[in-house]
């Protein structure tokens, strides 16, 4: 089966399931793909991306925490993408107020190519398909790396939701040190997942900045 038939069959998949919002926390499916303890967290991710002049790419809209620190922040334009119809809705009325922004319904997989390049990129999506989902320990982000750094001006910083508690592990450095020129990390610091979080429990994540060379 080709890529794009593969990626095809999980978006309808994942398009299927049902997805409610409350105070706490976006479920989709049955999983919970964002909750509000997130906020110290999405905002450490804003602040690497965000800046008054950066075209801003952001794949996954999720609860619009992260997207309400870039707008906060500052940025010259917002380009979002979001999987889930229901989200992506959410995420074109969030953006009717705000002039610098649009929404790209669709998988990264499928939409990336046609986005043009940006200065910056904000990767946060949950696994979509059941494959994604048994190896997310594994990383399944890592696909993203190559497209990012194709997408990315000369000097431009990807970062994103790192499963990582504390650094990162060797397969992971070298996976990053593949296609970009420098890696930074910040540690968030005092995070507070609740007790029923199936996806994360620790008080701390890095927050990888991974940058092109200038020139």
């Amino acid at each position: 089966m080709s890529d794009q038939r593969r990626f095809t069959e999980y978006y309808r998949e994942w398009a299927e399931f049902p997805a409610t919002w409350s105070d706490r926390a976006l479920v989709i499916g049955g999983h919970t793909v964002m909750s509000r303890w997130e906020e110290p967290l999405m905002r450490c991710l804003a602040e690497v991306v965000a800046g008054p002049s950066r075209d801003v790419l952001e794949v996954g809209f999720g609860l619009g925490i992260s997207a309400d620190w870039i707008q906060e922040l500052g940025c010259s334009s917002h380009t979002v993408v979001e999987a889930h119809p229901k989200v992506a809705k959410r995420a074109r009325d969030w953006a009717e107020t705000k002039p610098n922004a649009r929404v790209v319904e669709g998988f990264w997989q499928d939409v990336i190519d046609s986005l043009g390049n940006y200065d910056a990129i904000l990767f946060d999506t949950y696994p979509t398909s059941a494959e994604e989902l048994k190896y997310a320990s594994n990383r399944f982000y890592y696909p993203f790396f190559p497209k990012a750094a194709g997408h990315l001006r000369p000097g431009g910083v990807l970062t994103y939701f790192s499963y990582e508690v504390d650094s990162l592990d060797q397969e992971h450095s070298r996976r990053l040190l593949s296609h970009f020129d420098e890696v930074r990390l910040r540690l968030c610091r005092g995070l507070q997942p609740t007790a029923d979080c199936d996806y994360w429990s620790a008080s701390t994540m890095v927050v990888p900045e991974a940058r092109k060379n200038g020139n």
